[in-house]
């Protein structure tokens, strides 16, 4: 089954940042509580954890790539 990876508010006033690195490659797994990615926003950079167990099918939004809360990041296998 396959799931989408949205892009979570961070906190009340951060509703957009920037892509900085994806630390898993497509076809990678991965597990609840791991590190996604890296996203800048206007105050900091933000370690993302995904909050479910998978592996990474395609990456929608690239390294330097502005993304909005709740745009589809990538796509999972689940």
């Amino acid at each position: 089954m396959k799931r989408e990876i949205f892009f979570p508010q961070l906190t009340a006033k951060a509703e957009a940042g920037t892509i900085v690195e994806w630390h898993k490659k497509l076809g990678d797994s991965f597990e609840i509580g791991e590190v996604l990615y890296d996203v800048e926003t206007s105050k900091t950079i933000s370690e993302v954890e995904v909050d479910f167990s998978g592996r990474l099918l395609e990456i929608k939004a690239e390294a330097g790539d502005e993304v909005h809360q709740g745009d589809v990041l990538a796509l999972a296998e689940v």
